[in-house]
């Protein structure tokens, strides 16, 4: 008896201890298993030099830069449009051109910004997945089996 206890002790530790954490992506900000946004410097922990240097800080950059252009566009974009709609209403030919020239660019804006946002989040993505394939919980499976003389306790990791 002692020693079935002592064996299940056991293995609870080693389940405790191959236990990891895990990585959630939502919103452009990582969270840990206590649900705390992580900061740089625990990102930094977590994944590793390679993968921050490497992966991680040019996503933020890309996943920045990509909504930046993407806002700008269609803040440029809509103001392109209003200077048109005036223009058109006045009768004045040189602000509907110069608005559609614009609306033309913050056009051009947002078809840059959108793939740049959407590369950058989907690395962003491919680091949490990443993580957490790597980190993934040990499971432990305990069975009863036969053996010469009688039965015993079988753990599978």
């Amino acid at each position: 008896m002692k020693r079935l206890l002592l064996v299940l002790t056991t293995l609870c530790l080693c389940h405790c201890l191959y236990a990891q954490s895990s990585l959630t992506y939502r919103g452009g900000k990582f969270y840990g298993n206590d649900g705390r946004v992580l900061s740089d410097a625990n990102m930094l922990n977590l994944v590793g030099r390679d993968v921050y240097y490497d992966t991680y800080v040019d996503a933020r950059r890309q996943l920045r830069l990509g909504k930046t252009l993407a806002f700008t566009g269609i803040g440029v974009f809509s103001a392109g449009l209003a200077a048109t709609i005036v223009g058109a209403y006045t009768g004045y030919d040189a602000i509907y051109y110069s608005g559609a020239a614009v609306s033309v660019v913050g056009g051009a804006l947002i078809d840059a910004g959108i793939p740049i946002w959407v590369i950058g989040s989907s690395r962003l993505h491919w680091i949490e997945s990443d993580y957490n394939k790597k980190h993934a919980s040990v499971q432990v499976q305990l069975s009863l089996v036969v053996v010469n003389g009688g039965i015993g306790l079988s753990a599978r990791f």
